[in-house]
């Protein structure tokens, strides 16, 4: 009895964890919550890594891309400043969280979203050049904002042209998509859940005898809870060094940290209630005594 008791205990911890992952993540990644953690984001600060990163020589694709677009911005005579105003505008991390959250929903959501297009960006210039222009506290004539906005239209589809798409990792990652598709479907958090009542169901019948299974479930929640915040301590370090071709990897360090916050939460959950059980089973254990 006590083996199975074992067994169950332990498919039990592994349910939960990965129901905590795939919940967790399947709804940190749609588009909505995407875009709150991209404004959230110190973009300007991540940008101005990457440029430091290509003048020590790391130079990357997308070092360049971000140099080609400073340049460009000079010879129409845009200066860094605004140009600095405007990645680190809630406008523009607005435009760059949708364009992620096209990449991320699709990818472990299955949810297709529209693609970011240099017309979306050219129109975001157009509705926030006047606050940019005013929050960078540079003085600029109407020739010269037409100008700015000019050349705009040279750097935008730069930017554009190297975000990943939906439509670009279906094409290129067909397998791998869609078995991320599966494991965060929805057929998954089905099972996930109903196994996880099921175990928890028969945890308490084969262990109703002086309420051990109040232990049992006491001690698969306590495991599954310190395995969870130490994924979620150990996996954002890991996936920020792992070597990515993909242009949105230069955001990966922030958006890990929002990612695993509430996986944090759930693991510090688990261990909560592992402890409720067990004061409520020593209460009842000195009762009966």
């Amino acid at each position: 009895m006590k083996v199975i008791r074992f067994l169950l205990g332990a498919l039990l911890v592994v349910c939960l964890t990965l129901a905590v992952f795939v919940f967790n993540i399947s709804s940190f990644s749609k588009t909505e919550n995407m875009e709150k953690t991209i404004e959230n984001t110190d973009l300007l600060t991540e940008v101005n890594k990457i440029r430091n990163s290509g003048k020590v020589g790391n130079q990357s694709a997308l070092s360049s891309v971000i140099d080609d677009v400073y340049a460009t911005a000079e010879e129409y005579g845009i200066s860094d400043k605004l140009v600095d105003t405007v990645i680190d505008s809630k406008a523009m991390k607005e435009a760059l969280g949708k364009a992620a959250g096209n990449v991320t929903d699709y990818v472990v959501n299955g949810v297709e979203t529209p693609i970011l297009t240099t017309d979306d960006l050219y129109k975001v210039a157009e509705d926030n050049i006047d606050d940019w222009i005013k929050e960078s506290g540079i003085e600029v004539t109407d020739n010269q904002k037409d100008k700015i906005l000019e050349g705009s239209k040279e750097f935008i589809p730069i930017v554009v042209d190297n975000l990943p798409t939906s439509s670009e990792l279906a094409a290129d990652y067909e397998s791998e998509v869609d078995f991320v598709q599966t494991f965060f479907s929805n057929q998954v958090k089905v099972i996930l859940v109903v196994t996880s009542i099921i175990l928890t169901i028969l945890l308490i019948i084969l262990g109703r005898k002086n309420m051990r299974w109040l232990a049992n479930l006491g001690t698969s929640l306590l495991v599954g809870g310190l395995i969870t915040l130490g994924l979620a301590f150990v996996l954002p370090d890991l996936i920020t060094m792992i070597p990515s071709s993909s242009d949105i990897s230069f955001i990966t360090g922030s958006i890990t940290d929002y990612m695993f916050r509430p996986i944090l939460i759930s693991g510090g959950v688990m261990i909560l209630l592992c402890i409720l059980l067990f004061v409520f089973y020593n209460v009842c254990r000195k009762k009966k005594a």
